[in-house]
């Protein structure tokens, strides 16, 4: 015997329960993710900045060797480890990074940079690095998504309900 496809009274409703739900789960994922990126771009801020401006505490960086990643998040980056011995010699780094593709070239290499004083150990080139440039990525990121999230939530979920009310009479807006 062929399948029923008669509608019962309540399938729009449980489509539409079903749809809801799914929708908000999905905007709460979003949100969330969302939220951490901005958090982790607002945590970055600081040495975001003092990156963009060109500050820190300048000195010599000495590559000791190149370790490169090959995954598909970011294809062929490398960073180059090595030692950071500051101009005045107060802040040595004996495990520090220089996130750059480029320079310094080869193994033994020594380069002028900049150390913002991040716990990561990270340096950047004097002559201007670009990382500061997926810091402010990260935050337009993350407030675009807070905000859009607020938006949508806005939209479908608070003026639907003002419109509702407005439909049945029980406007108190």
């Amino acid at each position: 015997m062929p399948p029923d496809h008669r509608r019962v009274p309540g399938d729009r409703l449980h489509r539409r329960t079903r749809s809801l739900l799914t929708a908000t789960a999905g905007l709460i994922v979003f949100g969330l993710v969302g939220l951490y990126i901005l958090v982790v771009a607002i945590s970055d801020l600081p040495e975001t900045i003092a990156a963009a401006r060109g500050e820190g505490v300048p000195g010599t960086f000495t590559a000791a060797r190149r370790d490169c990643a090959d995954n598909f998040r970011a294809p062929d980056t490398c960073v180059w480890r090595g030692r950071f011995v500051s101009r005045d010699q107060a802040v040595i780094l004996e495990d520090a990074f220089l996130a750059a593709n480029d320079p310094p070239g080869q193994v033994g290499d020594r380069v002028t940079t900049l150390y913002e004083g991040q716990t990561t150990g990270q340096v950047y080139l004097v002559d201007g690095s670009t990382d500061w440039l997926w810091g402010v990525l990260l935050l337009i990121l993350g407030v675009g998504s807070v905000v859009g999230t607020g938006f949508a939530v806005y939209e479908f979920f608070i003026l639907d309900l003002v419109r509702e009310r407005r439909r049945r009479g029980n406007a108190t807006y």
